[in-house]
């Protein structure tokens, strides 16, 4: 791999590459799918998307919690009265490029999707170090399919935090060093990977709602006779604006391995 450790360091010829992403996950273990992802920022493009999304927030999605801090917003609060609220900040999220970002030159705005099944055996997430080391496992696959699919940048990788003993120190390095061997001759593709608590993170917040939605239809909650409507309406309105209503049904899904919002199937071995 080209370059030496220093170079890990950002460099100012490199500073218009750096994108973030941003990866929540949902439905762990006693359902039928995991559903793993988020957002991906241009670097430069990250405060003013903060900003936005707070604004988005007011007036009912900007309460404070008992200890005088901002409350999250995410999948599992939405209840019965909230969907306009919540539409306002979608469509924050949705309209951004449009309003903030027109021009090649601001990098890319994305989500991107992983799905991985449950139903195999001995598989699984949140129990012990096996499900720890599974589940930094599949940031890593999921990284890996980003950096295929985006091969004009350079990125910093902040998961969702979770208590965890496994650390992500090296996992940035692994990365580099996995995709270099593709003969990817970008010099040390990602540049970090740290736990990001979501209650400091728009962005994390908005992935999570956005990744609630998929799994909400995948592990047919939806289908629920007791489904809570309002997150019923949301779902659909996630599922048409990223164009997966087309790719998610009652029998399953397809991938959507394109676009500015895509959609994929987690097919490596445990």
């Amino acid at each position: 791999m080209p370059g030496r450790l220093n170079r890990w360091i950002p460099q100012a010829h490199e500073a218009h590459l750096f994108h973030e992403i941003y990866i929540d996950e949902t439905s762990q273990n006693d359902h039928a799918f995991l559903v793993l992802g988020g957002v991906m920022i241009p670097h430069a493009m990250f405060r003013k998307f903060e900003a936005d999304i707070l604004e988005a927030r007011k007036p009912r999605l900007r309460s404070l919690n008992s200890k005088g801090e901002l409350r999250e917003i995410k999948w599992s609060m939405v209840t019965t009265g909230d969907y306009e609220a919540y539409q306002k900040v979608l469509d924050s999220y949705f309209s951004f490029p449009h309003r903030h970002m027109r021009g090649s030159h601001h990098g890319a705005f994305k989500f991107f999707c992983s799905i991985v099944s449950l139903r195999v055996p001995g598989r699984q997430y949140s129990k012990g170090k096996r499900g720890q080391i599974g589940f930094n496992r599949e940031i890593f696959f999921h990284c890996m399919s980003i950096g295929r699919r985006e091969r004009r940048w350079l990125f910093h990788v902040y998961p969702d935090h979770r208590s965890t003993t496994q650390s992500l120190d090296k996992m940035a390095f692994k990365l580099s060093r996995a995709i270099a061997r593709e003969h990817d001759r970008r010099d040390h593709t990602f540049r970090r990977v740290r736990f990001r608590f979501s209650h400091d993170s728009q962005a994390l917040q908005v992935s999570d709602i956005l990744i609630g939605a998929v799994a909400y239809r995948l592990n047919r909650h939806y289908d629920k006779p007791n489904a809570n409507s309002d997150k019923k309406r949301l779902c659909d309105y996630v599922l048409a604006k990223t164009g997966f209503a087309k790719f998610i049904h009652e029998s399953g899904f397809r991938e959507k391995p394109f676009g500015t919002y895509q959609l994929w199937f987690r097919r490596h071995k445990s």
